[in-house]
């Protein structure tokens, strides 16, 4: 049970520590942030992982509104938590089904 949790606990720390870094510095600064994940080709890898992740919900939650698409929420919990390269192929399985 403990190895469980503790499997849990790493899956879990890539987002904790992604979240965490816009409130280093400066408090809250969303701005910065932003303008700091452009500053060079490695952070710009983030930025489109940010961007790519923001295009995929648009279109989950359009989906949803121009057919009889998945909910979007578990979707979005397996791309905070897990990543794109997750969430991405499970909501295109569960559109075929």
């Amino acid at each position: 049970n403990s190895a469980r949790q503790l499997q849990s606990s790493r899956g879990l720390a890539p987002l904790v520590t992604l979240c965490r870094i816009p409130f280093q510095a400066e408090g809250f600064n969303m701005p910065a942030f932003i303008s700091a994940s452009f500053v060079n080709g490695a952070a710009g890898g983030l930025a489109d992982l940010f961007l790519a992740s923001f295009i995929f919900w648009l279109f989950m939650f359009r989906q949803v509104k121009e057919a009889d698409g998945p909910k979007p929420a578990l979707f979005i919990v397996l791309n905070l938590a897990i990543g794109l390269c997750c969430a991405l192929p499970a909501y295109l399985y569960a559109r075929e089904e």
